[in-house]
């Protein structure tokens, strides 16, 4: 099993912690549920620390795409430019989740309150740009997806 293999069995994983991460920390702050919040919190760092190695593969990925005939060479370069914005988001992410929950168990309950927020929001945009990665991803062996 090569890279390429491995960055397919890993590059959906921080795209989906993140979405389940937001609906978890809505449900949470709906219900005014710490240990919920908490776990969303949990979700994003997982998230963020898988996107490491989903990048990581992806790198040795490119390079072996790079070779195919069937792959779209500028899909591979754009995917790759915003794979790095995504990995910096996402480690941002995960490192508000951190400090969010460090204060939270400190129980400093304004500060948690406006970090979680924060986290959320932050969580908002990182949706956003998990519908591009993943789009120009596909777009890179799937010609039916180009120009969509």
């Amino acid at each position: 099993m090569d890279a390429t293999y491995y960055h397919l069995l890993l590059n959906e994983l921080p795209l989906v912690g993140v979405v389940a991460g937001i609906i978890i920390l809505a449900t949470g702050m709906i219900l005014k549920n710490t240990a919920v919040k908490r776990t969303a919190l949990s979700t994003f760092i997982v998230s963020s620390l898988i996107a490491i190695p989903s990048y990581l593969t992806g790198i040795r990925a490119k390079e072996a795409m790079q070779e195919s005939e069937h792959a779209d060479q500028a899909s591979i370069i754009i995917h790759q430019q915003i794979a790095y914005e995504f990995i910096l988001m996402t480690a941002l992410l995960g490192l508000l989740s951190v400090i969010t929950i460090v204060i939270d168990f400190r129980e400093n309950q304004k500060a948690s309150r406006i970090l979680y927020i924060a986290t959320l929001a932050g969580a908002l945009f990182m949706f956003f740009l998990t519908q591009s990665i993943g789009n120009t991803g596909r777009q890179i062996s799937h010609p039916e997806m180009r120009g969509k």
